[in-house]
């Protein structure tokens, strides 16, 4: 996955096939500056797995 240049606050994504199954590739910059990245098999896994991701950050 190439990494896009993202501002604080937006988010990419974008679905594609892979040998016929779904992959969502995801990115997002917390307001913060925060940058997460990942592949999930659904849009709504990816968000889940960001805000997982961020609300860790957080606590730290």
């Amino acid at each position: 996955m190439a990494t896009p240049f993202l501002f604080p606050g937006q988010e990419y994504c974008h679905v594609r096939e892979d040998h016929g199954q779904k992959k969502v590739e995801y990115a997002y910059c917390s307001e913060s500056g925060r940058y997460f990245s990942c592949t999930a098999p659904t849009e709504k896994a990816a968000r889940e797995e960001c805000e997982y991701f961020l609300l860790r950050k957080e606590r730290n």
